[in-house]
């Protein structure tokens, strides 16, 4: 985790050193512009080319801690000297800060841990979170207890913990409109949330063309379960995909993410410590939630506006299973029982310049609009917020305001504060 300052002065180091713990020296963390790591320290792990151009803002002073106390000791600095504070989560060294204790059947991950890391290091999935530590706007420190529910509802996600079998079969299929697809796709959409727990198929859509424009579609699946029983699965529900048992591949579940991410399965499963990605690109994300089913026609007039639009992909993940067992209070994030899927609006480009940003985000907007029909304060930040956290919005603000009563850690999407006498209402 990297903490940016977006200010700093000679004697802040002073103050740094004089609010940390001797014993795990801070000045180590601390990087200005005047040292030679500072640039490359800041650019390390930026995932997106839009944060990273000659207007965006930029810190005067990063810290990377590698112990608690250097967190605190920069909230504390950045409160006492009024410092707008930004956080980045992949920062740290990984080694020794999240483990596992084989004892408990637990992982201890923190904040500076990338995911391919946690894969790497667990290779079971482990979505139940039975404690946190977080560090307050006062620079205090507090776990599960003494945090109180509230909060820890707050900050961590829900859900039960699940077992991932040591082999796990894959495909990929792609059709276009050529083939039927509108059939394909409408059919997909009644069963892929209940066909059967142990299987999700993902699907990508996106523009192709070789002579004429059309829409290439590409199920991406995961089945927990042998390849014949998958086959003989689909082959009786969704016969129209023509699944056949060499489209097949059996695999590890590291092995699948890889697939996923349509990288070489038999690739060595060090390459989830690798931090630094292949590629970076600028790019444009949005989203939403369904719960009724797209028409035929609804899909049709999908199908028209991306051939218009091209340089865009929408990406469906189906819900259901056992999201569909989760009740929508369970944790702050809603979109569980009910939902059918989610819908990934997407842009990539790789030509920096604000006009050319402009252009791929309005691409994007427009998709979604098509689709949907459709300073940080409390009436603003309540337009997006109850649309994605719904009936937990509410909540959430109270517990925000009760924790940031200043808004110390203002974020531009974060959850928004209330006033003062409205909290006492």
């Amino acid at each position: 985790m990297k903490l940016m300052l977006l200010c700093c002065n000679k004697s802040l180091c002073k103050f740094f050193i004089f609010n940390s713990e001797p014993s795990y020296p801070i000045t180590s963390t601390i990087f200005t512009p005047n040292n030679t790591s500072f640039s490359l320290v800041l650019e390390a792990y930026i995932r997106n080319l839009r944060f990273n151009t000659s207007t965006t803002w930029k810190p005067f002073l990063i810290v990377t801690p590698f112990h608690v106390s250097h967190v605190q000791a920069t909230i504390v600095c950045a409160k006492n000297k009024k410092f707008l504070m930004k956080n980045r989560n992949g920062g740290h060294d990984y080694e020794g800060l999240s483990y596992i204790d084989m004892k408990t059947e637990t992982a201890w991950v923190e904040t500076g841990a990338t995911l391919g890391e946690v894969y790497y290091i667990i290779d079971e999935k482990m979505d139940n979170v039975v404690d946190a530590l977080m560090v307050d706007v006062e620079g205090k420190l507090f776990d599960r207890k003494s945090m109180g529910e509230d909060l820890f509802w707050a900050i961590t996600g829900g859900g039960e913990a699940s077992f991932v079998p040591k082999t796990v079969i894959v495909f990929r299929v792609l059709k276009t409109l050529e083939q039927n697809s509108t059939d394909i796709v409408y059919n997909w959409h009644h069963f892929a949330p209940t066909i059967n727990n142990n299987l999700f198929i993902t699907l990508v859509l996106n523009v192709t063309q070789n002579g004429i424009k059309t829409i290439r579609e590409t199920f991406v699946a995961l089945f927990l379960g042998d390849s014949k029983s998958l086959v003989s699965l689909l082959n009786d529900k969704f016969s129209q995909l023509g699944l056949k048992q060499s489209d097949c591949i059996e695999t590890s579940w590291l092995g699948s993410v890889l697939f996923s991410k349509n990288t070489n399965i038999t690739a060595l499963v060090e390459v989830f410590l690798n931090r630094q990605p292949q590629s970076v690109n600028y790019l444009k994300r949005k989203y939403h939630y369904v719960k009724k089913s797209i028409s035929k026609e609804g899909l049709e007039g999908i199908w028209r506006k991306m051939i218009e639009l091209v340089d865009t992909s929408l990406n469906f993940n189906p819900y259901g299973g056992r999201m569909a067992k989760i009740p929508s209070t369970t944790s702050h994030f809603p979109h569980r029982a009910g939902n059918l899927w989610k819908i990934q609006y997407l842009a990539n480009w790789n030509k920096p310049g604000k006009e050319v940003a402009n252009h791929y985000i309005n691409l994007t907007r427009k998709l979604h609009n098509n689709n949907c029909n459709g300073k940080n304060s409390y009436a603003k930040g309540k337009v997006y917020g109850v649309k994605y956290f719904k009936d937990n919005f509410n909540r959430l603000v109270q517990i925000r305001t009760k924790v940031d009563p200043d808004n110390f850690f203002i974020v531009e999407q974060s959850i928004p504060m209330l006033s003062y006498h409205k909290l006492l209402e």
